[in-house]
């Protein structure tokens, strides 16, 4: 079972009666204001644009899914890495579906976003349009990152 629990500024979770603090990881997209804000008030939180820019999407997916992560992107390309390219999947993907009005807008709408009773983004890809939020569930394969195809001999 899995159970979340906001405490100050951090987001828990509590798994297999273990207290994870929920780690993020912004894309390259993601404004560096917002990262900032996010940093400052207590999330912990890596901005590739400060310590990889310009690796690929399936990259970031990586590193997400070695760091167990929260990708936070504006770029609609990771719904398709994962759910149709079946890339293994971060512990969950926030996708701005939105142009920012200033640079902050993004994790002032994600500080809210944490705080609404039922919303988890462990184990979702969550959209997050001004007035809407959707979230699918992700498919989360195992930790080490190995081929998919799998030979049996019969």
């Amino acid at each position: 079972m899995l159970t979340v629990c906001v405490k100050s500024r951090f987001i828990l979770f509590l798994s297999q009666g273990r207290i994870n603090l929920v780690k993020f990881l912004a894309n390259e997209n993601f404004p560096l204001a917002s990262v900032y804000q996010l940093h400052e008030v207590g999330y912990e939180i890596a901005a590739i644009i400060e310590d990889s820019p310009g690796i690929t999407d399936a990259e970031v997916l990586r590193r997400a899914v070695e760091e167990e992560r929260i990708v936070l992107t504006f770029d609609r390309d990771y719904g398709e890495l994962i759910y149709r390219m079946k890339m293994p999947s971060p512990i969950g993907v926030v996708y701005f579906r939105y142009t920012p009005l200033h640079p902050e807008e993004p994790a002032r709408h994600l500080q809210r976003l944490l705080h609404i009773d039922g919303i988890s983004l462990e184990g979702k890809f969550t959209v997050v349009e001004r007035n809407q939020v959707r979230q699918r569930p992700l498919i989360i394969l195992a930790k080490l990152l190995i081929p998919f195809a799998v030979s049996h001999n019969t």
